[in-house]
């Protein structure tokens, strides 16, 4: 995390980090949010936007059968969700939004305003809790399932009959999430493509592009600074936040027109420091116009520059000063996860295997005697994010060296591993 927060500091970039404050042990993983609130800090003093990605993260979040709307007044001591590996419990969706934004406000100690659920996971009250809750910003759904690149105030239920709400849907578009094929560190070039060609696409309709990135992996970090070198000179990277706020400026803005002679006078709706600085004007057949002028409520004047757009007509906006992204080189290199057998040696009650994940992965574990020959599967199955200690075998086997084969995902670890039980 520290290392994609300093790239980016360092080319200019703020970005959004979604974090999930998961303060409990269950099956899905082990409380990764108490100890870390210095990470959390150092991401926002290098001038981050915190938001929030869930309490629970669990997978069947969207599953009103399991978890329903609940009530307020949630805090992280009356509220305990829970994943046993099957189903999730004591999980509500009110709890989930309203745990998590008092967490990270009390680190950062600023308002939480945009949420994004684990997996993306829609469930048909995420909206009314969220617009109960003063959030500003979802950011739940990717594009390709609701058919626009654009930000949407939303419906509650699921619904274009639901009541229209204040919350603002930013639809992702691109992503590290590939199902048939995850991205991994010998075909990220593959994935960095497919990204540059959505986002050429994209930028070619004067578009923006919302990329879902999960910061867990170096080459994540490696494909991230060369699409951001990528970019045209005349785009930029701002964070989720300062892009909602963007649009919501956008929608505020009310304008009239009065046309004296040759010159078209624009007069805008909002004071002149209530103005988003990226706000722009189309003026269809602005071409006729010798001069444009643009006021604010407070009768200022407002300075845009003037360019021609499509045949006939004048785009107003302001002229993109954007950094240097290329500022910063990636030296580190990948570091193993943390996996290790403690204590090592171990005796006949206290033989452990400690590893972390940062994602959801495939992991089996298989213990050898010094011949090679298999003696005990100790692990196989899907296992997701966190930190994990699996008991080993030591009551059950001799005294001896043992050999560990440990797989998670497409990689391989071997640990040695010396079992000493007293006579």
């Amino acid at each position: 995390i520290k290392d994609y927060a300093s790239y980016e500091k360092t080319n200019g970039i703020s970005a959004t980090y979604l974090v999930t404050t998961h303060y409990m042990q269950d099956k899905l993983a082990k409380n990764f949010f108490d100890g870390y609130e210095e990470d959390i800090s150092y991401v926002f003093e290098k001038g981050h936007d915190i938001q929030s990605h869930s309490v629970s993260h669990v997978p069947d979040f969207d599953i009103q059968s399991v978890v329903g709307l609940g009530t307020l007044g949630n805090t992280r001591y009356n509220y305990q969700p829970y994943f046993d590996g099957s189903v999730s419990s004591n999980v509500t969706v009110l709890g989930e939004i309203e745990v998590s934004r008092d967490l990270l406000k009390n680190i950062i100690n600023k308002n939480i305003t945009a949420f994004r659920p684990g997996y993306l996971l829609f469930h048909k009250d995420l909206i009314t809790a969220l617009d109960t809750l003063g959030y500003k910003f979802s950011t739940s759904h990717s594009a390709c399932d609701v058919m626009t690149n654009f930000p949407f105030f939303s419906h509650t239920d699921l619904s274009m009959s639901g009541r229209l709400t204040k919350v603002l849907e930013i639809p992702n578009h691109i992503s590290d999430v590939f199902s048939s094929d995850p991205i991994n560190e010998d075909n990220y070039y593959d994935k960095l493509a497919i990204w540059k060609s959505c986002f050429t696409k994209v930028y070619n309709n004067n578009l923006s592009s919302v990329l879902l990135i999960h910061p867990n992996r170096y080459y994540k970090l490696y494909a991230e600074q060369l699409l951001t070198t990528f970019l045209p000179q005349n785009a930029f990277v701002c964070n989720l936040s300062d892009y909602g706020n963007y649009w919501l400026n956008r929608d505020a803005v009310i304008f009239t027109t009065v046309i004296n002679v040759d010159t078209l006078n624009l007069y805008l709706s909002k004071p002149k420091d209530s103005l988003n600085t990226f706000l722009s004007f189309v003026i269809a057949n602005g071409q006729d116009f010798s001069k444009i002028k643009v006021y604010s409520s407070d009768m200022q004047t407002i300075n845009y520059t003037k360019s021609n757009w499509q045949s006939n007509d004048i785009i107003l906006h302001n002229m993109c000063n954007r950094p240097n992204y290329n500022a910063y080189s990636i030296t580190e290199e990948p570091l193993p996860n943390n996996i290790h057998i403690y204590p090592n040696p171990s005796e006949q009650s206290n033989a452990m295997l400690h590893f972390d994940i940062m994602e959801e992965s495939e992991i089996t574990a298989d213990i050898f005697d010094v011949k090679g020959a298999l003696v005990y599967n100790l692990m196989n199955g899907t296992y997701y994010n966190g930190a994990y200690d699996i008991v080993l075998p030591a009551q059950i086997l001799s005294s001896g060296t043992y050999l560990m084969r440990l797989k998670i995902g497409t990689r391989y670890y071997k640990l040695k591993w010396i079992l000493s039980k007293s006579k």
